[in-house]
């Protein structure tokens, strides 16, 4: 495709489940919703921070991968159930 970066980066981190549930108390939000607001920050930080771009050059798009249950996951969440 021209024009558009094809470039993966992947980036594995651990983050503190009761920090997100702190968070998902206070703000009412879903764990996920809280997870992907994250993930579009610290993409945010990355382009602007590390790789030097300026605010009005920032992507419109970005696709990204999370991971999700399936919908007919036992409890629709993410667990090492089948």
């Amino acid at each position: 495709m021209s024009g558009v970066n094809t470039e993966i980066l992947y980036s594995f981190f651990t983050l503190d489940l009761e920090s997100v549930k702190r968070v998902r108390r206070r703000t009412g939000a879903h764990v996920i919703s809280i997870l992907l607001t994250l993930l579009g920050g610290v993409l945010r930080r990355l382009l602007i921070e590390q790789r030097g771009q300026k605010e009005a050059e920032l992507p419109d798009h970005i696709y990204t991968a999370h991971s999700l249950p399936w919908p007919s996951h036992p409890r629709n969440k993410l667990c090492n159930e089948w």
